[in-house]
């Protein structure tokens, strides 16, 4: 999903791309409101990874075009270590929900993550919108090297490969921690 949210960044410019991914995941999580069933609770989950796979290269590339120099990796570990504590506060709130066994904590769990993004997409909107040109020439004004096609560049694909797999937490996380209270505990679902 990266390529294709990829290439409307370079059309559109990555903050505006970014600010259209932060609308959909408050729509997909007040729409899990709604969701009864396993097959349907797989479609929406599926569908806010997707939309959370998406943002993170977004974000990476708004970082490139907006900061330069070792600042630029400062405010990647910054972004990373305050993603680590919304996820945090956010798996802490959960276990307080689940300890409660309310249906209306469960809820409004969902309607604040929804009303997050809504927030998220406000400070955005703060930021300069910025273009990304798609050849962009090397150091000292000569041009740029020809772009490998990305399946024929064996190091990259072994590095996404082998991504993959450590990326496997994510989906513990997102896809199998619910399903395993929903069929293993007392919580409300």
């Amino acid at each position: 999903m990266t390529v294709p949210i990829g290439r409307f960044a370079d059309r559109y410019g990555p903050r505006n791309v970014l600010l259209a991914n932060c609308l959909r995941p408050a729509a997909g999580y007040l729409a899990d409101l709604g969701v009864h069933g396993f097959t349907l609770f797989v479609v929406v989950a599926s569908l806010l990874f997707v939309m959370d796979r998406a943002g993170q290269p977004l974000n990476q590339t708004l970082v490139g075009r907006l900061i330069v120099g070792a600042e630029r990796n400062r405010t990647m570990g910054f972004i990373h270590a305050l993603r680590n504590v919304g996820f945090t506060v956010g798996f802490s709130l959960a276990g307080i929900a689940l300890a409660t066994g309310s249906v209306t904590a469960f809820r409004w769990l969902f309607i604040g993550n929804a009303l997050s993004f809504v927030l998220t997409f406000g400070l955005r909107c703060l930021l300069p919108s910025v273009r990304l040109s798609v050849t962009v020439a090397a150091e000292g004004g000569a041009p740029a090297p020809p772009v490998v096609a990305p399946m024929r560049n064996r190091p990259f694909v072994l590095v996404t490969a082998a991504n993959g797999v450590l990326f496997l937490h994510d989906v513990i996380l997102i896809m199998v921690l619910p399903l395993w209270v929903a069929n293993h505990t007392s919580a409300p679902i």
